[in-house]
C-alpha cells in the first residue's frame, strides 16, 4: 500500500485442502496448514502453497486491512 486504502491490490496465495465445499465463495475463515514453497504453474515460477491441516468458519474481521505504521 502506498498512500491509503485506495492503493490497495489484493492478491492470494494457493491453499490446497481435501474438501472445500462447505464454505461459500468469499466467506472468512481460519486456515491451519503447513506451507511449501514450490514451483506451481498457477505463479509460473516457484511460491508459496499452504496446505489445509483444519479450516473454520470465522467471522468478517472489524478491519480488513492490516497497517504497519
Amino acid at each position: 500500500m502506498t498512500c491509503c486504502a485506495d492503493d490497495v491490490q489484493y492478491m492470494g496465495f494457493l491453499c490446497k485442502a481435501d474438501d472445500w465445499s462447505e464454505f461459500k465463495a468469499k466467506q472468512y475463515v481460519t486456515v491451519t496448514a503447513r506451507f511449501e514453497y514450490k514451483f506451481m504453474k498457477e505463479y509460473g515460477e516457484e511460491g508459496p502453497v499452504f496446505y489445509a491441516e483444519q479450516v473454520e468458519a470465522a467471522e468478517k474481521p472489524k478491519e480488513e486491512l492490516v497497517y504497519f505504521n
